[in-house]
């Protein structure tokens, strides 16, 4: 039993091995994107971009820490899956698993990486003309424009024709 759990242990560092290896070589494009974790990682990319004011407010600098970060929070979630899976986190000798306080290195990295893009949301600037035509649904484009319009009742309802109030005073 022993022996088992010895050889999955290797094979488990061998394919890290292999994953930091890809990584570090390919960045982000080590991970194919038509996968669940392709996605997934796109997606935590993009709402972090988003977080920062969007595409065209990020600089190189930031963009190589955003990446960077992606990595990295792919490495966390394979060795907490790889934790989480471990009988015990204790070692024999009573202390923690190695593994666990290399974990914990990634986890400093990560945050130390998001501090330097900034933990407040950058609200992103749009032009008075995006922001109406995003509200009200009207396009610049020639595409579908839309035939409602706002406080402009419907020809056939009520609030087309003004109700009178009475006079208090009787």
């Amino acid at each position: 039993m022993e022996a088992i759990r010895a050889a999955k242990r290797r094979a488990y560092r061998t394919q890290l091995s292999t994953m930091k290896r890809a990584i570090a070589k390919l960045g982000a494009r080590a991970i194919p994107g038509n996968t669940k974790l392709g996605y997934a990682l796109k997606a935590w990319r993009k709402e972090l971009i988003d977080d920062l004011g969007g595409e065209e407010n990020i600089s190189i600098q930031q963009r190589t820490i955003i990446e960077c970060a992606s990595t990295t929070k792919l490495m966390i979630s394979s060795v907490d899956a790889w934790i989480m899976s471990q009988p015990s986190l204790i070692t024999r000798d009573r202390t923690l698993m190695p593994v666990i306080i290399q974990r914990q290195q990634l986890v400093n990295g990560l945050v130390s990486m998001l501090s330097q893009l900034g933990l407040k949301r950058v609200n992103k600037e749009i032009s008075l003309s995006d922001y109406l035509s995003e509200k009200y649904g009207e396009h610049d484009d020639h595409k579908s424009r839309s035939s409602v319009h706002v406080n402009k009742p419907a020809p056939n309802s009520s609030a087309s024709h003004p109700v009178k109030e009475k006079d208090s005073d009787g």
